[in-house]
């Protein structure tokens, strides 16, 4: 199956072979995160990964003891932040490609700042604080 769709960067048009098995195993495996992360569904890194094949827990991991917290208390297996965004993005996105792309991506890249994320620039794909449960008094 071809799946085209557009770099983020340049809005170029790239294609990428992914067989269906791969893509509904990734969607299928986001279904469950979607349960409480329905804000995710439509949010564009997890759109173009899952279009990959590539599911919330190829990141994030099992997170068994994160799914099983109703209270919204523990955070999933992995959570990526700054340079070890960066480096994980890498083990699959190709530096050398991302450099070519733009010349800012080639600054940014030389900079190796250790504070910057991939999610700097791309995408938005944090949580923001739950808000706390209502008391029975407060409702």
């Amino acid at each position: 199956m071809l799946l085209p769709f557009a770099c983020l960067t340049t809005g170029k048009p790239r294609k990428k072979r992914y067989g269906k098995a791969v893509i509904a195993a990734a969607s299928k495996a986001n279904k469950t995160c979607f349960e409480c992360h329905m804000d995710f569904k439509d949010e564009g890194m997890t759109v173009e990964h899952q279009a990959a094949g590539v599911s919330c827990v190829r990141c994030h991991g099992k997170s068994m003891p994160h799914m099983e917290d109703e209270a919204r208390m523990t955070p999933p297996e992995v959570v990526f932040k700054g340079q070890a965004m960066r480096t994980f993005c890498l083990t699959c996105h190709d530096r050398a490609a991302h450099a070519e792309v733009t010349p800012l991506h080639a600054a940014e890249m030389a900079k190796n700042d250790k504070r910057k994320a991939c999610t700097a620039c791309h995408f938005d794909h944090k949580l923001e604080p739950m808000p706390a449960p209502k008391k029975k008094s407060d409702q």
